[in-house]
């Protein structure tokens, strides 16, 4: 989970590796980590959430 500007935080999901940490200031551009199949999942993919106080959003919105 990440937090972002604002009331919004992002979760990443079903990664296989994770190369940031918590506390850990992410710079645009930065590897997050490795799309993987862990838990529930059929196939590689990445699960992602854009969340605002909680509450799932579109993140299509955001996205240019």
């Amino acid at each position: 989970m990440l937090d972002l500007p604002g009331p919004h935080s992002a979760l990443y999901a079903h990664l296989s590796s994770v190369a940031v940490r918590r506390g850990h200031r992410v710079r645009r551009g930065e590897r997050l980590g490795l799309a993987g199949c862990t838990g529930s999942c059929s196939g590689t993919h990445l699960h992602f959430e854009l969340r605002r106080r909680g509450l799932r959003v579109n993140p299509l919105r955001f996205l240019g």
